[in-house]
């Protein structure tokens, strides 16, 4: 009710300040880093002033106050760039579209580009999902910036003229469109599906219709979303002299079975493979010395980070190798894992690294981890049960989104996680309705003052000893009274108890029962088969 009641206020101010009664053209002084900008009334245009003695400027996007009452803040139908505008008997021209400055303007229908037009920036149509010109980058168009026209599916089609001297990476991600480079231009290369930089041997854009990649020599660099929704692409076989994987350069290929990676790779971007839904192996070329596969898991050479897993192995359960303090972006997204077992050495759980796991239905973090990302969990419609250990500091926006069976949550942690505000919020209002959220003793107001857990109907204060947390599916049973911590086994068993940094605290062979006196803190105790943690206070 709480966040419905400010998103009110919100809105109230934003028509408030859409008062009809504004003057033609209005100065807007900048804040911060924020370029200085005027709107022209009589065409609905922002603009930002790019250099005040040469009069350029660069079309932007409006707002609050910009649009009349009630008026969307977001560019619609037909939009047709000027070439010179009027401002304070001063006439400035149009070179440039700014950054996001069309972004997610999903009603915007047509663009006409002006003659001066020299620069597009980054994000600037990006999601302008109804977007379906021909898009004709011809004229004075001299730089594409990153993502400019991502995830506008309805295109039909791209021309890149010979003037073109700058295309970022992703630039045309997800258009699904055929695009064209003229046989002219000197500065990129068009071969079969793929549209490259010589110079840099960077990679830029993989046609969606692909099955196989054939790509020349020089190319070192696969760029930021170059392959995404690439869904025919099947196999992937990278040449040696691939040095750099960007950034979700291969997401949603759906129908990529198989990657193999040279010897020469040195740096694959995150969430690179995200839903890679067929993925069945992933090799790496002996001699190289930056990766490896441990688990049929990508990681780096040293262990510490989970790159990429095999994602249509089938597989019920993941165990995640000891030593990996970061699962990346989108790692295990869309699986379907029914339970994961992390090492006690994981900080952090990267942004929708279990995205629509929708078979998992427990989540038991150690105490080492520190950072959940954004969506890190989201649609995950099973999972009823979360632990986190005392020394999470930070959980992303929507990281529980829409998990309506999450009804046990325990938080071993005195000081609440922050949580960045977001209208709908962290968890789903099932949770809140249903759940109980366990929080150590002492901690209750806390949480209850807090914005982010007080929609919680049931907040109670629990017990965070070892007895409470021990795991019976081990072949030896712990407990913990009085700081003393006592193993029984059934059968003689060779006992180790390790610190969370590795360190060697004690061990023998325990026939029937053994009692260990320990200074308060967290444990490893392990047998030759099984492993289970303890704290002890």
């Amino acid at each position: 009710m709480k966040k419905l009641l400010l998103a009110f206020s919100a809105l109230l101010g934003l028509v408030v300040c859409g008062s009809p009664l504004q003057a033609e053209a209005a100065m807007q002084a900048p804040t911060n880093s924020e370029p200085v900008s005027f709107y022209d009334k009589v065409i609905k245009m922002r603009f930002n002033v790019i250099d005040e003695d040469a009069a350029t400027i660069a079309v932007a996007k409006r707002k609050t106050g910009d649009a009349g009452f009630l008026e969307s803040l977001y560019y619609e139908g037909d939009i047709a760039l000027p070439n010179k505008v009027e401002y304070n008997d001063k006439t400035y021209r149009v070179v440039a579209i700014a950054d996001s400055a069309f972004y997610n303007c999903k009603d915007l229908t047509s663009i006409t580009f002006n003659k001066g037009l020299e620069t597009i920036g980054k994000n600037a149509f990006d999601f302008c999902t109804s977007l379906d010109d021909d898009i004709r980058l011809s004229g004075n168009i001299k730089e594409i910036g990153y993502l400019a026209f991502n995830n506008c599916v309805k295109l039909a089609s791209i021309n890149i003229g010979k003037q073109v001297t700058t295309i970022d990476d992703g630039a045309f991600a997800k258009t699904g469109c055929p695009v064209t480079l003229d046989a002219d231009n000197p500065n990129f290369m068009q071969t079969d599906f793929i549209i490259f930089q010589p110079k840099e041997g960077r990679l830029i854009y993989i046609d969606p219709q692909a099955t196989t990649l054939q790509m020349p020599a020089n190319i070192s660099i696969i760029g930021d979303y170059a392959a995404a929704n690439c869904k025919k692409l099947e196999t992937l076989n990278l040449h040696e002299g691939i040095k750099k994987i960007g950034y979700q350069a291969f997401v949603a290929c759906y129908g990529l079975s198989s990657v193999e990676l040279p010897a020469s790779l040195e740096e694959i971007g995150e969430a690179a493979f995200k839903y890679t839904i067929r993925l069945q192996s992933i090799k790496i070329a002996e001699g190289n010395t930056h990766f490896k596969v441990e688990n049929k898991a990508l990681l780096t050479a040293d262990g510490k980070q989970l790159l990429a897993y095999p994602t249509a192995l089938q597989e019920d359960e993941v165990k995640i190798p000891e030593g990996v303090e970061v699962i990346g972006e989108g790692t295990f997204a869309s699986t379907v894992i029914k339970k994961v077992t992390f090492p006690e050495s994981l900080k952090e759980v990267g942004a929708s690294a279990f995205h629509q796991c929708v078979n998992l239905t427990e989540v038991n973090l150690p105490d080492a981890t520190k950072k959940i990302g954004t969506q890190a969990f989201a649609l995950c419609e099973k999972i009823r049960k979360l632990h986190v250990g005392p020394n999470l500091e930070e959980i992303g926006k929507y990281c529980f989104f829409m998990d309506t069976a999450l009804v046990q949550l325990y938080f071993n942690r005195k000081t609440p996680p922050y949580i960045p505000y977001t209208l709908m919020g962290c968890f789903s209002a099932e949770s809140e309705k249903n759940g109980t959220l366990y929080v150590p003793f002492g901690a209750l107001n806390a949480y209850k003052s807090n914005v982010e857990y007080n929609e919680f109907k049931n907040i109670v204060e629990h017990d965070f000893t070892s007895a409470s947390l021990v795991q019976q599916d081990a072949p030896f049973a712990v407990s913990v009274a009085n700081g003393e911590l006592s193993i029984a086994v059934s059968a003689p068993s060779a006992i180790t108890i390790f610190t969370l940094d590795g360190a060697n605290v004690w061990q023998a062979v325990v026939n029937a029962t053994e009692t260990v006196s320990l200074p308060a803190g967290s444990y490893i105790i392990k047998s030759e088969n099984s492993s289970k943690k303890v704290v002890v206070y």
